[in-house]
């Protein structure tokens, strides 16, 4: 097992000890943790945000927001490196402000010619981080079934999710609607 992995699982594992806190204290602490941990977690996030929709005491709603960027360092290395090179040979300009998702990060750009674009960057090792959600997801499905098979509903999750990682396949749509 990675570190990585070991990381990932114990960050998971914290969501049980805020599960048992106060009602109150509950829904804030898990939103803020759930946000946290972009990937499956936000995801699941999400889709409590909708439950929530004509609350005015809705904790999940900040969930659909996308969460916390990476900060500027961490994304101009994850860019360059994801891009082979400098960002200073591929773009005449980068706004490290970037609107964040569950899976990735989305910045503004102008290539080098001035065409402005979008330029997404997935979370680094998110592919890696939602195997080991879908892993424990089918760990407490295991444990807590109660008569119920979540093998078809964690495949289903992991597939949706893998297309939505892969920006190859976004991108041939984007091309195809153009």
């Amino acid at each position: 097992m990675t570190t990585a992995t070991l990381k990932r699982a114990a960050a998971l594992a914290s969501l049980g000890s805020i599960l048992g806190a106060q009602k109150s204290l509950r829904k804030g602490r898990l939103s803020k943790k759930l946000g946290s941990l972009h990937g499956l977690p936000q995801k699941v996030g999400q889709l409590l945000a909708l439950g929530e929709l004509d609350r005015a005491d809705a904790f999940f709603a900040e969930l659909t927001e996308g969460g916390e960027a990476l900060k500027p360092v961490a994304a101009r290395k994850a860019l360059e490196t994801a891009l082979g090179q400098s960002l200073d040979g591929v773009f005449s300009s980068i706004s490290f402000e970037a609107i964040a998702a569950s899976l990735g990060q989305v910045h503004r750009a102008r290539l080098r010619d001035g065409t402005d674009v979008a330029v997404k960057l997935q979370y680094p090792a998110m592919a890696e981080a939602v195997r080991i959600d879908l892993g424990a997801l089918g760990l407490i499905g295991r444990a807590y079934r109660r008569g119920y098979d979540l093998r078809a509903y964690q495949q289903t999750l992991g597939e949706m999710i893998e297309r939505e990682l892969d920006y190859t396949l976004e991108l041939k749509a984007m091309d195809a609607f153009a």
